[in-house]
This record gives structure tokens, C-alpha cells and sequence, in this order.
């Protein structure tokens, strides 16, 4: 399998090799986005404030080259709308970036970030976005639910939790902060916790706890938690804190707080990712996207890879996808996403014992040549499929009609794990 003639053909990104069908196909080149919805109280008593923070990567616009550098110019608008989806309110903002540089313009790491406010009455809602790139007039529309709390002017209470990636105080206490809206961390990123408590009596303190918590298994991150008093700043008391930075893992988590004043408690929780440069969403660390790449490198450069020490591995990684990036030059590595992709796919739709999807023998074929242009399942249309000497379970046809192939699984035992019947056939194909 792991033949030089297969490793060039993966790597040149051929067709032939990594074939993409209609289902496949997305619209890559409207133009995506980020964004992020805090509820902290308002200043009127009656009404509870909205933060929407919208982040768009310089790569994802259209740049036109003019006399003074390279401009692109989008349109952004947030429409509010009530529980029956009749609009509430609704801001827009036109913007317009010049740069010089033409490394600007296909950079992940620049980008624009826009905020939007409401005051509105507490209840829920649905946050439409739409982003237009101006120069291609290409439209991408996101949503999201929200549910905007009381906050009256004598309970003991919080805000969300809003996370950032820059805070700094001056010697007034006044904070400045830029939110983190994506969840991508680079080698330097760190990761705050920022909230509001409101209503602490007059020289008075509460008592903030604040864990990370690894969602899979429930577990408490311990070095990851803090505590600490915090004291009153009147009807509205900000805290942050820093909760993560480039030494935690790539992965999902979620901060919990709890904040207690005598015998109140208030607890709030939110998610975030923490994802490495580069490294798929669906992976829950840097070794596992390393192991998926058996189909694709030598036994002998796979295990480089893996032996590579904690502190470069990142870097080897990255490296090694660089100098297999059929586009070099361009925000975007197609073999990899794509790659992965079925990886992911396969994890999704294939059964394996003790072993995730990929790892089968349907993911293996689905990795290397993608989805089949038919399938049929059991075809003989009877309960058990019958091949020459054996009664097997469950049979599966896979049909390539570019390759005027097929492959054949069967589930002898009926347990949901195919096995490939005719290996020889799919070594033929990807010669």
C-alpha cells in the first residue's frame, strides 16, 4: 500500500488519486466568518445588553490591486429577531481594508474584527449575520439563538463568560481587550476569561473559583484552576482571568465559574476550542492527525513524524503538509482539508472494533479514493448474502465507474465491520 507510485499520486493531488464528487463540493469561495454573542446587563434596568463580535480573516475577502496597495471592502448586517422571526432590530457596517504587503491578503492571522450592540428586552432571540464581499458580491449568511437575561438592580448576578486573547488595565482600572473569536491558537496564543458580577454590596467581596474541564470525561484540568476574592466595584464588578495558553492541548474544553457572596452562589459555563494552526477540529490531539497520515507517507517517515519531541512536533507537522501543498502560496492547503475530510467522514459513517473509522477497511478505501459512484448493499436481495462456499451477513458492492472497479465488503459475522474480499483490486487501483 505504501508504494512510491501511490505516495506521488496523493501528493501531486491528482484526480485520479483524490477524486471529488458532486456531493462533495462546497461553496469555498463565499466568504466565511466568526463571530461571537456576549449578554452582559445594560445600563437601563429594564433591557439587557447585547455584544456581537464579528471576525473576518483577510484571506477570505476579495483583494483588487490599486495605487496605493491592495483593497478589499465587504458589508456586514445583524439582524434581531423575536421568538415568530419578526425582525427587532438591525445594524450594518460597511468596511474597507487597504495594505501594502501582498502577504496580507492570503494571511489566516490578519484579519477585521467588527462589533455590533443592542439593548433589548430580556428574552429570546435569533442573531441572523450576513457578510457580502463586495467585489465578488458573494453572500454567506450564519444564525444563532440567544437567550437575554434580567439583570435588575439588586439580585447577585453574572454576565456570559467572553473570551479573549488580549486584555491590558490601566492604573483607573480601565480594561482594553480584544475578544477571541476564533478558536485557532498559534504558538504564543493565551486565552482569558472575562465576566461581570453585578451587585456586590459596597466593600464587600466574593469568592471566584474558575476550572477547565474536559468535556469528554468530566475531569477538572487541576493546573487550569484558580481561586481568588474579588472586590466590589459597585453595580458592576469586571474579572478576568487567564485560563489557558499554548502549553494546553489541542482540544475542546469548557471554563466553569462559580462565584459565592454568604450563602448565594452563581455559576456560569462555556465552551471553547483550542485547536493548533493547521490541525483538523476533528482530531482531539496532534498525534492522532500524525497517525492518520499511514495511507499517505512511508513507514519510515511516519515514524520520524511520531518520534518528533512534544515542543516541534507542531512545526515538523506543519512542515511536512507545507512541502505537500499542491497550491503553495494561497491560506489554504486543499489536499489536507481534503484529506481529513474523509478521514472525519470515515470516523462518522464506518464501523470499527475497538479502532476509529479510518482505520477500517471501507475508511481505507474511502480515504484513498472517495465515495463511490454507486453502492449496493445485500444484492441479492435475501437475508444472508450468499458467496461461492460461505453465508456471510451483510454484503456491500462498491462501484467506481472511472475505475471500472469494484470493491466488495462483506460482514461475515454481522457485527457492522466490513472487510474488504478483494484487497487486490484496490492495491490495483491506486498504483
Amino acid at each position: 500500500m505504501k508504494t512510491s507510485k501511490l505516495i506521488i499520486a496523493l501528493i501531486i493531488f491528482s484526480v485520479a488519486a483524490l477524486p471529488i464528487s458532486a456531493s462533495e463540493l462546497k461553496t469555498e469561495d463565499h466568504p466565511k466568518f466568526d463571530f461571537d454573542a456576549v449578554n452582559t446587563a445594560s445600563d437601563n434596568f429594564n433591557l439587557s445588553h447585547l455584544d456581537i463580535y464579528v471576525r473576518v480573516n483577510f484571506d477570505e475577502l476579495q483583494f483588487l490591486k490599486s495605487d496605493d496597495g491592495f483593497r478589499a471592502s465587504y458589508e456586514i448586517i445583524v439582524s434581531i429577531l423575536d421568538k415568530s422571526g419578526h425582525p427587532i432590530d438591525v445594524k450594518d457596517a460597511r468596511e474597507e481594508i487597504l495594505t501594502e504587503e501582498v502577504n496580507d491578503i492570503q494571511s489566516i492571522r490578519k484579519f477585521k474584527l467588527n462589533k455590533f450592540s443592542f439593548d433589548l428586552p430580556p428574552a429570546k432571540y435569533e442573531i441572523v449575520l450576513s457578510l457580502q464581499d463586495l467585489e465578488t458580491q458573494k453572500v454567506t449568511n450564519r444564525k444563532q439563538d440567544i437567550t437575554l437575561k434580567k439583570y435588575p438592580k439588586s439580585d447577585f448576578l453574572a454576565s456570559d463568560i467572553l473570551y479573549l486573547d488580549y486584555v491590558s488595565e490601566d492604573a483607573d482600572g480601565n480594561l482594553k481587550f480584544n475578544p477571541k473569536v476564533s478558536g485557532s491558537k498559534l504558538p504564543d496564543s493565551r486565552l482569558y476569561a472575562y465576566f461581570e458580577v453585578y451587585n456586590i454590596p459596597d466593600s464587600d467581596s466574593v469568592f471566584v473559583s474558575i476550572e477547565i474541564v474536559n468535556p469528554k470525561n468530566g475531569k477538572s484540568l487541576q493546573q487550569e484552576s484558580h481561586e481568588y476574592w474579588l472586590r466590589s466595584g459597585g453595580r458592576v464588578t469586571k474579572s478576568y482571568l487567564e485560563v489557558a495558553d499554548s502549553r494546553l492541548p489541542h482540544g475542546r474544553y469548557t471554563t466553569r465559574i462559580q462565584v459565592k457572596h454568604d450563602n448565594d452562589t452563581v455559576s456560569l459555563e462555556r465552551p471553547f476550542e483550542w485547536y493548533w494552526e493547521g490541525l483538523p477540529s476533528s482530531f482531539s490531539n496532534l498525534d492522532e492527525a500524525i497517525d492518520a497520515l499511514a495511507y499517505i507517507v512511508s513507514k519510515e517517515e511516519l515514524q520520524k513524524l511520531q518520534a518528533v519531541s512534544m515542543a516541534e512536533k507542531h512545526q515538523a507537522y506543519l512542515k511536512f503538509w507545507e512541502k505537500h501543498d499542491p497550491t503553495p502560496g494561497t491560506s489554504e492547503n486543499e489536499f489536507r482539508m481534503d484529506y481529513y475530510e474523509r478521514i472525519a467522514y470515515a470516523n462518522d459513517n464506518f464501523f470499527g472494533h475497538r479502532k476509529p473509522g479510518w482505520k477500517t477497511d471501507m475508511g481505507w478505501a474511502y480515504v484513498l479514493l472517495g465515495p463511490p459512484d454507486s453502492i449496493e448493499r445485500n444484492p441479492f436481495n435475501q437475508k444472508f448474502a450468499t458467496l461461492p462456499g460461505r453465508t456471510i451477513k451483510a454484503l456491500e458492492v462498491w462501484t467506481y465507474y472511472r475505475y471500472s472497479r469494484q470493491l466488495i465488503f462483506i460482514d461475515e459475522l454481522g457485527f457492522g465491520e466490513y472487510r474488504l474480499d478483494n484487497p487486490v483490486t484496490l492495491y490495483d487501483m491506486i498504483k
